[in-house]
This record gives C-alpha cells, sequence and structure tokens, in this order.
C-alpha cells in the first residue's frame, strides 16, 4: 500500500496505491474464521481516491484469479446504505477459476446416502430443495454494473461476447439485458428476482437463436451424439421463498425446435443407458451409424407448477414419434407418453412408451391398452398447433421439411379441409363397434407372438 491520507481521523483525501498478491486465498480463513477456497494464484492492483463520506473510487482495477482477469473502475457510497457502480471488463472468465473447494473438503462424491440419515436431514428424496432462499443478502447494498466479457468458460463451454447489466435496488435484482454468442447462435433475455416483497418472485426470459448443438457438445466434450441447429425460447415466472416453492408455483412456457440434423445411435445409448435406453429404438431404427433427424419439437405451457406438453414431435428417417403428458413441478410426478409412428421395418420397439417416476426416479414401461389398440388398427391423430412450426421458420426449414407438412395437415383439419399427410399417432379415436375383437387381437398380437 503506497501513498497518503490527507485526514486520517475522517478516512478522507485518499490517494494510495493498492497491490495483494498471493499463491491462494485459502490463508484469509484466518480473518475470515471461516474455511476459505484455496482460489489463486491472485492478484489485485487499482488506484484508492475519495473518502468514506463522499464515496471511495477504485481507478484502473484490475483482478486476477488463476487464468482469469477482470479489469475496469468502480465507486463505493459507504455512507447510508452502500451503493456500488462499476463499468466492468475482461478478456477471459474460465468459473473453473472460481469454484475450487476449501481446505478439508474434497469434492468427491459424497458417501451413500442411508434413509436413516435422510430422515435426520429432512431429505425427502426430492430433486428441489425446500430450504430457504438466502435473499437477505440483496437488501444490504444497491448496486449498478456493467460487465462486458470477450470468453466465458463454463464447465469447458465458452459463451463469447457477453454483455450483463445488473441492478440491484432495494432487493430487487434485474440482470438485463443479457446478451451473448453461444455454439455459433445467440441467446437474448432477462433475469429478475425481486425480493423486496414479502414471496420473493422470479421472472426469466430466455431466447436462444441458431445454437449449434453439435458445438456445444463438442466443446462439453460428448462428440458424435448429435448434429443441429436448435432454437429455444423459455419464458417463466414463479414466485415462493425456496427453489421448490418457485417451482410448484410457475406460470409461462418452453419451447425448443430444431430443423435437419442427424444423431449417432451407438453414441446415444451410451449416453442415454439404462431404462432410458427403450426409447432408443423409437427414433434411431436398426444398428445403422447415423440416424437422419428431419426436425423435433418440443413445446411445454406451464400453469401453477404443472408443465404440459402442447406439442412433441420427433421426426426421423425411421419413424416418427409423438409425445403428451404432463410434469408436476410441484410434487415432481412425471405422467408423460411417447408414442412412435414406424416407417420402416427395422424399427423394432414400435409400442407406446409410458413415462411416469419422479424427475429424480423416472420409471419406463409399456402402455399396453394403446399398444393394444394401436397394433389392432385403431389409429388417432395428434393436431399440431401451426404456431409450433415458427421456430423452424427462423432456421430456415423449406416447405418439405416433415414438420411444417404436419403442422399444415392438423391446420386443415381443424379447418374441415383434407389432410394430406396422416398425422402422428395419439389419441385413440373410432373406439366403438367390434372395439373388443380388437383389443383381443391386438393383445394376442403384441404380447402372444
Amino acid at each position: 500500500l503506497d501513498g497518503a491520507i490527507a485526514d486520517p481521523a475522517a478516512a478522507a483525501g485518499l490517494d494510495l496505491a493498492l497491490s495483494v498478491t498471493g499463491e491462494d486465498l485459502s490463508g484469509f480463513g484466518v480473518i475470515a474464521q471461516a474455511p476459505v477456497p484455496p482460489l489463486g494464484p491472485y492478484a489485485v492492483t487499482t488506484k484508492i481516491t475519495g473518502g468514506i463520506e463522499s464515496s471511495i473510487k477504485l481507478q484502473d482495477l484490475l483482478v486476477k484469479m488463476g487464468g482469469s482477469s477482470i479489469s475496469g473502475n468502480a465507486s463505493m457510497q459507504v455512507s447510508g446504505k452502500p451503493i456500488l457502480t462499476a463499468t466492468l471488463a475482461s478478456d477471459l472468465i474460465d468459473l473453473a477459476d472460481f469454484t475450487k473447494q476449501p481446505a478439508g473438503d474434497s469434492g468427491g462424491a459424497a458417501p451413500e446416502a442411508k434413509p436413516e440419515d435422510a430422515a435426520k436431514k429432512g431429505d425427502d428424496g426430492r430433486l428441489f430443495p425446500a430450504d430457504p432462499l438466502p435473499l437477505d443478502g440483496l437488501k444490504a447494498a444497491n448496486v449498478n454494473v456493467d460487465l462486458s466479457v470477450k470468453k466465458l468458460l463454463a464447465q469447458g463451454v465458452p459463451v463469447e461476447n457477453l454483455q450483463v447489466k445488473v441492478e440491484l435496488r432495494e432487493g430487487d435484482l434485474m440482470i438485463r439485458p443479457i446478451s451473448a454468442d453461444l455454439a455459433s447462435g445467440k441467446l437474448t433475455g432477462l433475469i429478475r428476482l425481486n425480493a423486496t416483497r414479502q414471496t420473493p418472485v422470479l421472472n426469466v426470459d430466455i431466447a436462444g437463436k441458431k445454437v449449434d448443438v453439435g458445438k456445444l457438445l463438442t466443446d462439453l466434450q460428448i462428440t458424435d451424439l448429435l448434429y443441429g441447429v436448435v432454437n429455444t425460447n423459455v419464458k417463466l415466472r414463479g414466485q415462493g421463498q425456496s427453489v421448490r416453492a418457485l417451482m410448484a408455483s410457475l406460470n409461462g412456457n418452453t419451447s425448443v425446435v430444431m430443423g435437419k440434423g442427424r444423431m449417432k445411435s451407438d453414441a446415444l445409448d451410451l449416453y442415454v443407458g439404462g431404462a432410458a435406453a427403450v426409447l432408443t429404438e423409437l427414433v434411431a431404427g436398426d444398428k445403422s451409424e447415423y440416424t437422419v433427424i428431419n426436425c423435433f419439437v418440443n413445446q411445454f405451457d406451464v400453469k401453477n407448477g404443472l408443465a404440459t406438453s402442447r406439442i412433441m414431435l420427433f421426426d426421423t428417417e425411421y419413424t416418427t414419434v409423438s409425445g403428451k403428458g404432463d410434469i408436476n413441478l410441484g410434487t415432481e410426478k412425471i405422467d408423460y407418453e411417447v408414442d412412435p409412428r414406424p416407417k420402416s421395418a427395422t424399427v423394432t420397439t414400435t409400442v407406446p412408451v409410458t413415462i411416469g417416476g419422479t424427475l429424480a426416479s423416472p420409471s419406463f414401461g409399456v402402455n399396453k391398452l394403446a399398444a393394444a389398440a394401436k397394433v389392432g388398427g385403431l389409429i388417432g391423430t395428434v393436431l399440431f398447433p401451426p404456431a409450433a412450426i415458427a421456430g423452424l421458420t427462423d432456421l430456415g426449414t423449406g416447405e418439405d421439411n416433415p414438420c411444417v407438412k404436419q403442422a399444415k395437415a392438423s391446420g386443415e383439419a381443424t379447418t374441415g379441409k383434407p389432410a394430406e399427410s396422416k398425422g402422428v399417432t395419439g389419441t385413440i379415436e373410432g373406439v366403438g363397434k367390434g372395439v373388443k375383437e380388437r383389443l383381443d387381437r391386438g393383445l394376442k398380437q403384441l404380447f402372444g407372438k
């Protein structure tokens, strides 16, 4: 620390050059009286001016942590409620530089949990925790920060040209606008957490345009699994004192759309695995190396924590797969069904697959009644909302895309016009005269042979 203080008693007239360096931060645990992560090596340099009565300014600020660095200018109004204002920039921020475990914490896999231990901790096996969110800190200071990052590494995934503005006013946290490049695509949106109310309110509005899934998976060191370009939108609003309460109160919608692409069948088996591997044959057909994906559309409407599938359509060279059902984000129970319509004899699993259980422990089975009706010839259709095709249009999908055809066909069906497409398998229709004979025949064909 080098420089002068004009009025030490009033902590005014600061004119100091500060330089702090070290191998890691763990030594500060003595001062903090708590474990401090061994982050480092670190270095901080800045020029300090001003005083407590007005504001303390940090000029030419440079913070280095591991391979990451942040520079810029900041000021802190100390009198009254603290107000932090800063304009910061970085060439590289690697989140791995800020996530090391404190001494004595190996960060390894936790020991196998015992039922009695879970009971003691109040762990009910749910995915979303019920612990109160630590939101009191949001009311400790007001913040106004502009941050620009050329490259942000999150678990090896590069997020480039990140621009974000953070505003915190009396407990109301607003992060907007958010803008970044991800896997040759663009991310935009906002996040707001308003803790000024008795029950905090969360708003999330994020859009991803033309994100290259293949590049994204390669960055995650998962290669040869899936190739394609995706558009996605997430618009959700909820309120609650915990993550569990927030999830149970969510309202809004989510959507994912994908145009032409391809998927490696063996890779899908490898990364999905377990009971979920039964879904592989629905879309992959015979043991060809790659399966051509024509399109994928998935939309959920969320109301009071119940996420209901508006449309799920996965069209490949072997089969068209539709889905229906819901996920209760409050109870975490799943009630979903995936139903294939084969295009080729190479597809061996052509019966509806039910997905139940919970988000933490899903289960898979076969809808025997629907399977029997399907084999017996009782085929229905699922109406495809034309609005669901908008994302495909953004991807440059042509009029000959199967999802576009399905949308047009279902649209004509709703207006009374003849549909050119056969549609996708869905609810069982036409169950009337002779239903018992058809079901009996279907059961014998499915389970007898």
